[in-house]
């Protein structure tokens, strides 16, 4: 079975940096990333975050008014030979 990475799609990318500050500031391991193509989503900004941690998330967000589009999951698709220039 190949890897899962799990996303969190906002609106615009103020939202994103907001709910990522947040998230950051009460203990959650998240990373704020480009949004993947393949997720057809306007803004430029997503959040990568644990599985686990869907749930409380979302309440977080609810109670700080930040809406999320959508939460999202996609197969890994790191290319292990970007970023080599040698």
């Amino acid at each position: 079975m190949k890897e899962l990475r799990n996303y969190i799609l906002l609106g615009d990318s103020a939202s994103a940096t907001k709910l990522y500050y947040l998230l950051k500031d009460n203990g959650f391991e998240v990373t704020i990333a480009p949004t993947p193509r393949n997720a057809d989503h306007c803004c430029g900004l997503c959040i990568i975050y644990e599985a686990q941690d869907k749930e409380k998330i979302a309440i977080l967000a609810e109670k700080n008014s930040i809406k999320i589009d959508r939460f999202w999951e996609d197969i890994v698709r790191d290319d292990p030979n970007r970023m080599r220039f040698c």
